[in-house]
């Protein structure tokens, strides 16, 4: 059963490019082919030209959604991945004023000290907890990943800690 606000909505994303969105949190996505064995890796952030939608079903195909966006990377792969707003961003989440080498962490799912929370949220997702301590001092937060612990110290992204 397809749902037709999900449709209207993927319709109005023909000829438009699209943002995938490739966090730690998030399965990672991958542009598919009818060809069981031909998949193409995206990145985090990758620009994808929606070209049309499909309603073919591929059961080894990644993720969840009703339907799939057929898409054209950069470099001219095409393919298809599922419609779920979840997987992708409608405009270009990254401030034009970000540093290259933050948008480059971003890109490949890093982190790097200075990052604000936003771009961390970019990177890897939203975290599974966090807490917080307010004082005289400012504000200090521990994000909570699976194996790993980031720290901010008044919106900065100060140090991390992994557990492995």
């Amino acid at each position: 059963v397809y749902f037709d606000k999900e449709i209207q909505e993927a319709n109005k994303l023909i000829g438009k490019l699209i943002f995938v969105k490739n966090t730690l949190v998030l399965k990672p996505q991958k542009l598919i082919t009818e060809a069981k064995d031909i998949t193409y890796s995206l990145k985090n952030i990758e620009r994808l030209n929606v070209i049309d939608i499909s309603f073919q079903s591929f059961p080894y195909s990644m993720g969840t959604g009703p339907f799939f966006l057929k898409v054209k990377k950069e470099n001219g792969d095409e393919g298809l991945i599922k419609y779920n707003s979840r997987y992708f961003y409608t405009e270009y989440p990254i401030l034009e004023s970000t540093e290259p080498s933050i948008i480059s962490a971003i890109e490949n799912q890093k982190i790097k000290i200075g990052m604000s929370p936003e771009e961390t949220k970019l990177s890897w997702g939203d975290p599974k907890k966090i807490n917080k301590s307010v004082g005289s001092w400012g504000v200090h937060e521990q994000w909570v990943y699976e194996n790993q612990y980031l720290y901010f110290e008044n919106g900065k992204l100060a140090s991390f800690q992994s557990m492995q």
